[in-house]
């Protein structure tokens, strides 16, 4: 078994390069895993242990359903938490709604279909992880940020690839593999 998950790369632009380390700057001292720039990405389907005589036929499965999607361009904003202030657990960058992207879920769901992955109960919510909350005493900062960053433009990111990765479990962190670069159309 490997863990697996579709997802598409963010390249680091000039504006999160520039608010990132201010954000961890704000937040020193807390217990928040940060997710290295050259690791951003989104997440758009995570399957977990995929078998591993199944790979090759998932790709080829999506791939050709991917490969009719047109490369796209995503507007980057704002900053934001799941679950909330009193209990943070993932600060993330938004991005604005894209039916390109939408149709590249989609499209993965359905060529996923034949090998028992199903859709996922909850609505996608397109976002890049920044941190991974573990503590926080400083909530009163982090609504700071938060409310700094509220309506805050980060950019776009041109996405002409959908990456098959492998994730990696070690003690520092987790490590990305890809297994496959699919181009869109």
């Amino acid at each position: 078994m490997k863990r697996t998950f579709f997802a598409v790369d963010i390249p680091i632009n000039d504006i999160i390069s520039g608010v990132l380390p201010e954000i961890r700057n704000q937040l020193k001292g807390e217990k928040i895993r940060w997710i290295p720039a050259d690791q951003l990405h989104l997440t758009l389907k995570f399957l977990g242990d995929t078998p591993e005589n199944t790979i090759q036929s998932i790709i080829s499965a999506v791939s050709g359903l991917l490969g009719k999607i047109p490369a796209f361009t995503l507007q980057l904003c704002s900053v934001g938490l799941f679950k909330n202030l009193h209990n943070p657990r993932i600060i993330w960058i938004g991005i604005q709604p894209c039916p390109s992207l939408q149709q590249a879920v989609q499209s993965i769901n359905e060529g996923l279909l034949p090998f028992g992955f199903t859709a996922d109960e909850t609505e996608f919510l397109p976002h890049i992880t920044v941190g991974r909350v573990k503590e926080i005493k400083q909530r009163e900062q982090l609504g700071m940020l938060l409310e700094k960053y509220q309506h805050a433009s980060f950019g776009t990111a041109s996405i002409t690839a959908v990456i098959f990765y492998e994730s990696l479990l070690k003690p520092e962190g987790p490590v990305y593999l890809p297994l496959k670069r699919i181009p869109l159309r």
